[in-house]
C-alpha cells in the first residue's frame, strides 16, 4: 500500500480517457489500480500496452493483480504466460489467479488449474471448478477423476464431483454413485446427486429417485433437477405412482419431471390419470398435460377449473396457460373475478401465455388488487400482452416500491415511443428503486432512441447510476452492431 492514501478531489470519478491512461502510470498505486478498474469498465483497448507492462514490472501486487484480472476481462490471449506467471508470486492470491484465467477463457490454462483442486482452501477449490466450468476443458476430465479416486478427504471429494459434473465426464458415473451410496447427507453427497444428472447417469435412476422421496432437502433438490437431465424411461411408472402420494411437494415435483418427457409414449396414460379426477392425482396430470400443450385435454380441464370443490384449481388454471388456448379466456376471466382462492393466481399467470387484447382490462384490474402477489402476477402479464393500453396502469403499478420490479419489467416489453419516453423520464427522475429499474429497463428494450438519455445518466454523481447507465448503452450499442 502506499503511505498515505489519495486526497478525495484526486479520485475525481468523471475522468477523461487521456486522463485515465495517464494514471495508469501514477506514483500513487491506488490511482494505477483504479485507472485499471476504469480501464475495465470504460473498455479502453489503449491501457492493453501498459497493462501487460504493469502485471509483471510494477512494484504494487495490487496493481499486478488488478492488472491481471483486467487482461483476462480483455480476453488477451498474448498475456496467458503473464498471469500464468504470477502463480510464483508469493504476493497475489490465488483467487485472484484464478479469477484472470476464467476471464480469459483460454483452454490452454486447464493444466495449470487442475492442481487448484487440491487446495487445502475451499473457495480457491471452488474457483478451480468454475474455472473449468466456464472454460469446458474436457479433455482434462481423466485426470480430474485419477485425482478423485485417490482422494481421501470428503470435502475434497464434493468439489471433484462438482468438476466432473461440470466436465460432463460420463466415466465418473461409478465413482459418484458410490459417493451417494457411501456419503453422509451433507454438500458432498449432494454435489455428487447433482453431478449424476449431469452426466446423464441412467444407470443411477434409481438411486436418485430414492432420494427425490426422502426427506433429505438438498438430496430432493438436487434429484429433481437430475432425473430432469436424465429423463430415463425406466422410471415412468415410479414416477406416475409419486401422483398418489400425501407429500404434495413430491407430487409436483415429479409431475415436472413427467412434464420434460416427449409426450408421445405417455399422452394417453396421464389423460386417463386426468379422467379418473382424484384428489392427488388432478393437478399433477393437468400441468403435464398443459406443459405437452394437449389441447384435447382443454375442456377437461375448464370443466374442472370451474367447479369450486376441485383441488388444486391454480394448477389448472395454469395448465390453461400452457395449452395457451385463446377459447380459455372467458373462462379464465371468471376464475380471476372470484373475490378470494389460489385459483385466481394460476388465472392471472395463464392469461400472460392464453390471453388476448381482450383480457388486458381484467389483468388491469387484478393489478390493482390489494393481494400483492394478484397484483404482481397480472403485471407480469400485462408484460407479455405487450399492450400499449396498460401503459397508465403499469405507471402507477410502478410508484408501489414492492410492485416496481414487476411493473418496470412489464413496461420494457411494449414496444411503442411513450413507454420508451416514460422510462426516459423515470430513468432520470433521480427515484433511486425506479430510477435503476428504468435504466436497466432501457437497455433491455435495445432501442437506439434511448442513447442520449443514457449517455446523460453515464456522467451522474452517483456511481451505481452511472455503472448502469453504461451498461445499458453497452447493450444497446452490442444488440445494434450485429
Amino acid at each position: 500500500m502506499p503511505d498515505k492514501n489519495p486526497e478525495p478531489d484526486e479520485l475525481n470519478p468523471m475522468r477523461t480517457y487521456k486522463e485515465i491512461i495517464l494514471d495508469l502510470k501514477n506514483p500513487n498505486a491506488v490511482l494505477r489500480r483504479q485507472a485499471i478498474l476504469d480501464c475495465m469498465e470504460e473498455v479502453l483497448p489503449e491501457c492493453l500496452p501498459e497493462l501487460r507492462l504493469l502485471i509483471s514490472k510494477d512494484s504494487d501486487p495490487g496493481v499486478r493483480s488488478v492488472s491481471a484480472v483486467a487482461l483476462g476481462e480483455y480476453k488477451d490471449k498474448s498475456s496467458l504466460n503473464k498471469i500464468l506467471s504470477l502463480k510464483n508470486d508469493t504476493a497475489i492470491y490465488p483467487e485472484t489467479i484464478l479469477d484472470a484465467l476464467t476471464r480469459l477463457e483460454d483452454k490452454r490454462a486447464a493444466p495449470e488449474i487442475i492442481e487448484y483442486l487440491n487446495s487445502a482452501n475451499h473457495t480457491i477449490r471452488l474457483l478451480a471448478v468454475e474455472a473449468f466450468r466456464v472454460l469446458q476443458a474436457k479433455e482434462m476430465s481423466a485426470s480430474v477423476l485419477k485425482m478423485a479416486l485417490k482422494n481421501e478427504d470428503s470435502d475434497k471429494h464434493k468439489t471433484f464431483a462438482m468438476a466432473l459434473g461440470v466436465l460432463e465426464y460420463k466415466p465418473s458415473e461409478d465413482y459418484l454413485i458410490h459417493l451417494v451410496e457411501t456419503e453422509e447427507n451433507g454438500p458432498t453427497k449432494a454435489a455428487a446427486i447433482l453431478a449424476l444428472g449431469k452426466i446423464k447417469s441412467t444407470k443411477s435412476s434409481s438411486l436418485l429417485l430414492e432420494y427425490l422421496k426422502s426427506d433429505y432437502p438438498k438430496g430432493r433438490e438436487n434429484a429433481y433437477l437430475s432425473l430432469k437431465n436424465i429423463l430415463d424411461p425406466k422410471i415412468m411408472n415410479d414416477l406416475l405412482s409419486i401422483w398418489e402420494n400425501s407429500d404434495r411437494e413430491l407430487r409436483y415435483l415429479s409431475s415436472s419431471i413427467v412434464a420434460s418427457y416427449p409426450s408421445k409414449p405417455f399422452l394417453t396414460r396421464v389423460r386417463n390419470i386426468l379422467k379418473e379426477r382424484k384428489t392427488a392425482t388432478i393437478g399433477p396430470a393437468a400441468l403435464v398435460l398443459g406443459e405437452w400443450k394437449d389441447t384435447q385435454s382443454r375442456k377437461l380441464i375448464e370443466t374442472y377449473l370451474l367447479d369450486s370443490k376441485t383441488q388444486d384449481r391454480e394448477e389448472l388454471a395454469k395448465a390453461l396457460g400452457w395449452i395457451g388456448s385463446k377459447e380459455s379466456e372467458p373462462i379464465l376471466w371468471k376464475v380471476l373475478a372470484e373475490s378470494d382462492g389460489k385459483a385466481r393466481y394460476g388465472a392471472a399467470w395463464a392469461l400472460g401465455f392464453a390471453g388476448s387484447e381482450q383480457s388486458v382490462p381484467f389483468l388491469i384490474k387484478a393489478s390493482e388488487s390489494k393481494d400483492k402477489r394478484l397484483a404482481s402476477l397480472a403485471i407480469e402479464s400485462l408484460g407479455s400482452l405487450k399492450s400499449p393500453s396498460s401503459l397508465d396502469a403499469l405507471l402507477q403499478a410502478s410508484k408501489d416500491d414492492n410492485l416496481a420490479p414487476f411493473a418496470i419489467t412489464a413496461l420494457a416489453q411494449i414496444p411503442n415511443s411513450e413507454t420508451r419516453l416514460a422510462l426516459e423520464k423515470m430513468a432520470s427522475s433521480g427515484e433511486t428503486i425506479q430510477s435503476k429499474l428504468a435504466i436497466e429497463a432501457l437497455g433491455q428494450r435495445r432501442d437506439k432512441e434511448s442513447i442520449p438519455v443514457l449517455k446523460e445518466l453515464s456522467s451522474s454523481k452517483i456511481p451505481e447510476i452511472r455503472k448502469m447507465a453504461k451498461f445499458a448503452l453497452k447493450t444497446i450499442e452490442k444488440s445494434n452492431s450485429h
